[in-house]
């Protein structure tokens, strides 16, 4: 895994793409610069446009959590002018003597006018007269404010000195940090380098603290081997440069928005090494459909049903079918193979760590050809609003509960339904079960919105059917199949009819049903069909015979009919119980049901307005 970021930094390197630095630098936000002139003379203080700073390629920065370690050209007012707003004095001239000493040794060399400049500054500056410096008077509250500051000569910036740009160079080829004194064989090259103590901390992952949080660490003896508990990354030894690059390459891929996705609390990453951003971009189209036209659209959360909202997800659908009928005729797709490795990892937060869910690596067609059986499995029949596309989001939307304020369902299945989607292995259990129990705990509100039985769970059912219980595509179809016989899968048609029933005799009578046989005895007769068909049975009769009286019911009838004969072609009697398994057949023979009337009406209305 850490094997793949690196050689992934070094592809980024090549492609000179933005903002990836090289080895000895690194991005940071700087809020103001300090202006001194040539003699070294603080003569202003020049705040940046942005409130939050800007962006700049400074001197690697240490990572400090406690103690006293200074940063080279680029760090807050403690360690540039020995003052800040904790009223911590002493510590304050601490950190400036720190930085004093690291400035006055790295810049010795440099005889440009920049370097001469600060190293003069760090001699002559003396932090106990500090605050009743006037330039440090007028701009008080802004250096006080704890964030970076940088220096600059006479209104240039400093980093830009092509002398000191050569010198931090050489100074990150010679390794002259005190973390890299000790030399190991490194686990990802198998090369004796200079190892890295302590690793870059990863940013972008969300739940982690917002000043990041390491991969690889060591922060308890639990976790140390015998003889290193003070050694930190001497457990695992990495080299300086590999730990650089590595993490380096892993925040570039979460800073930006065409190399990952958030699916509920897992952070998901893509790369390859051939035509990376295009790649990338259809990856996250097929897993997260919609996801990058939704970031150029001001109203994301649109509901489905809005011209903008179909409009966006009509081309997320056209994008994945073209995607998928290129691999399908074994193209390329655009000028990359669709044989190119290709490279997932799943991150969490964990504490002040990141939790690694699951690494990936496939061949691009192969994870294209994965996502199309399990979005193949999942299709459904369905209204016109309905997703072509159930991405895993969604997915774990259906089978949360709403009322929970923390979501454990997506906590356990994200991480493995994901993996399994993306290697086309069977469906967590977890799934089936949160998905079968989320449809008991569930009542039709109109005013809301809400089914039942909805297409998003009747899809996931239908998926798990197929794929853990290897039920047959061509036996539990799309659409209705009336040519099956399974015992639970017509239960679902009956119960479906007699639900159709009722809502037709309630038409003739012209009033509005307060609950439906489905609200009442769904969940009972989908669990015990022997004890709950019988009574329903007697109140369908009474359905009936309303519906005879004005002369309709007779279609409904003979469906009745020969549903009950197909179910007693196999036993006699109504089953006593079924199994989870048998429940979410009996899900799908009452979904289909019901869409095929739907179906069956539209056409009806069509025929009608025809003639």
């Amino acid at each position: 895994m850490l094997k793949a970021l690196v050689d992934y930094y070094e592809y980024l390197r090549a492609q000179n793409k933005e903002g990836v630095v090289a080895p000895g630098w690194s991005p940071t936000k700087v809020t103001a610069f300090l202006d001194l002139d040539q003699e070294g003379n603080l003569v202003n203080v020049i705040p940046v446009e942005e409130k939050r700073g800007v962006e700049r390629t400074v001197p690697r920065q240490v990572e400090r959590s406690s103690g006293v370690a200074a940063n080279l050209l680029c760090d807050t007012s403690s360690y540039l002018l020995g003052i800040d707003a904790k009223g911590k004095p002493e510590r304050s001239v601490k950190c400036f003597e720190c930085a004093r000493e690291l400035h006055t040794k790295t810049l010795s060399s440099c005889e440009s006018t920049a370097g001469k400049a600060i190293r003069s500054f760090f001699e002559k500056w003396d932090p106990t007269e500090a605050a009743s410096n006037q330039v440090v008077q007028e701009h008080e509250e802004l250096l006080l404010a704890g964030r970076n500051l940088a220096f600059s000569i006479e209104g240039h910036e400093a980093l830009n000195d092509e002398a000191i740009v050569e010198l931090v160079n050489k100074r990150a080829s010679s390794l002259e940090d005190a973390d890299s004194s000790a030399s190991q064989v490194s686990l990802i090259s198998g090369e004796k380098l200079p190892v890295a103590r302590i690793h870059p901390k990863i940013k972008g992952v969300r739940g982690t603290q917002s000043s990041g949080a390491v991969l690889v660490g060591f922060n308890a003896p639990s976790f140390t081997s015998y003889g290193h508990d003070e050694d930190q990354g001497l457990n695992a030894p990495i080299g300086e440069y590999e730990a650089f690059a590595y993490s380096t390459a892993l925040n570039y891929l979460l800073s930006d928005p065409g190399h990952h996705i958030q699916v509920d609390d897992t952070t998901i990453v893509f790369w390859t090494l051939e035509q990376d951003e295009e790649r990338s971009e259809d990856i996250i189209q097929m897993v997260e459909p919609g996801a990058l036209l939704q970031l150029s659209s001001a109203s994301a959360e649109e509901p489905d049903e809005t011209p903008n909202a179909q409009s966006r997800q009509e081309k997320a659908d056209q994008k994945i079918s073209s995607i998928m009928k290129a691999v399908e005729q074994a193209k390329k797709v655009g000028d990359s193979s669709i044989d190119a490795p290709f490279f997932v990892m799943g991150l969490a937060p964990n504490a002040a760590r990141v939790s690694v869910r699951f690494f990936l690596v496939s061949a691009f067609g192969d994870l294209v050809t994965n996502i199309s059986r399990h979005y193949e499995r999942m299709q459904l029949a369905r209204g016109p609003f309905g997703r072509t596309y159930l991405s895993p989001q969604r997915i774990i939307y259906e089978v949360e509960n709403p009322n929970s304020r923390t979501s454990t369902a997506a906590r356990r299945l994200t991480g493995a339904l994901i993996r399994a989607i993306l290697t086309d292995t069977a469906y967590p259990n977890a799934l089936f079960q949160h998905a079968m129990a989320r449809l008991k705990a569930t009542q039709d509100n109109e005013e809301k919105h809400v089914k039942k039985v909805d297409y998003g769970r009747a899809a996931i059912i239908r998926a798990f059917l197929i794929k853990n219980y290897g039920i047959s595509e061509k036996e539990l179809t799309v659409d209705l199949n009336t040519e099956r016989g399974s015992v639970p899968y017509n239960l679902g048609r009956l119960f479906a009819a007699m639900e159709k029933v009722q809502e037709e005799a309630a038409w003739v009578d012209e009033r509005k049903l307060n609950s439906t046989i489905a609200d009442r005895y769904f969940d009972s007769a989908c669990a015990t069909p022997g004890i709950v068909f019988p009574v329903i049975g007697k109140l369908n009769n009474t359905h009936l015979c309303k519906l005879r009286k004005n002369g309709r019911g007779g279609a409904k009838a003979k469906l009745i009919a020969d549903l009950n004969m197909k179910i007693h072609a196999r036993t006699e009697h109504y089953p006593s119980r079924l199994t989870l398994e048998e429940q979410g057949d009996f899900v799908m023979g009452y979904w289909c049901q019901r869409q095929d009337f739907f179906t069956t009406k539209d056409k009806t209305e069509t025929k009608t307005e025809e003639n």
